[in-house]
């Protein structure tokens, strides 16, 4: 008997916007998905005109047609993880929802608010929704600094406030929360991942680089392991 793609290599599904400029966004996802020997299909979300220095322009893809494109993989490739990236709309992200229930998918959910330059990639209907209801609806949340302190409704100063927001994010319903600290000032990096009412800190050395697209790495990594 043939082995099909199906059955031999994990496969994840990325729900995202794509970035032109290639750093962040499907782009990534895909990238990041390849270079963990996972396979990886996407549903477009948005499409945007962008670079390193910023986004000039956004063009989201209607809900019904990234509900087709989510129902269309789903019904061929085997998947059981999906990450989600630029979601720009309330009706988007209701697909999304519906998706992770009626599939019974384990979702990365990366909260992207904003471009590391701080252009806007949600609108604000958009970004009540993902709070409400998909978070509630994630296996785990990823989020920086900012996201986080917009979440959680407070600000994040140190590694404490870093530890009471993920508390806080996740009385929303989320199994794991992480609050990553790349945006806090210091020599070292600390991320937390708040889980089953404990926390733990991963530290590292910061890295002086001028880049973005980290986030959608990340939790495209942590996608793909959980594939595995």
């Amino acid at each position: 008997m043939t082995l099909t793609l199906r059955e031999t290599i994990p496969c994840v599904l990325t729900i995202a916007g794509s970035d032109s400029g290639g750093g962040a966004g499907i782009q990534s996802d895909l990238k990041t998905f390849t270079a963990l020997g996972v396979f990886g299909a996407c549903a477009i979300t948005a499409i945007t005109a962008q670079n390193t220095k910023g986004v000039y322009e956004v063009f989201p893809i209607p809900a019904r047609v990234v509900e087709k494109q989510i129902e269309t993989v789903l019904s061929d490739l085997s998947i059981n993880v999906v990450k989600t990236g630029m979601l720009y709309t309330k009706e988007i992200v209701q697909v999304v929802v519906e998706a992770i229930k009626k599939y019974g998918l384990k979702a990365v959910v990366d909260t992207v608010f904003r471009a590391g330059s701080e252009d806007l990639l949600i609108l604000e209907e958009g970004r009540e929704a993902l709070v409400r209801e998909l978070i509630p609806n994630a296996f785990i949340v990823t989020l920086n600094r900012y996201e986080a302190e917009d979440v959680a409704e407070m600000e994040i100063k140190n590694r404490e406030d870093m530890i009471e927001a993920a508390t806080k994010i996740a009385e929303l319903g989320a199994e794991a929360i992480i609050v990553k600290g790349g945006h806090l000032q210091g020599t070292e990096v600390v991320d937390i991942l708040y889980y089953n009412e404990s926390y733990k800190m991963f530290t590292k050395p910061r890295i002086p680089l001028d880049i973005h697209g980290g986030g959608c790495t990340f939790s495209s990594a942590i996608a793909a392991y959980l594939a595995k």
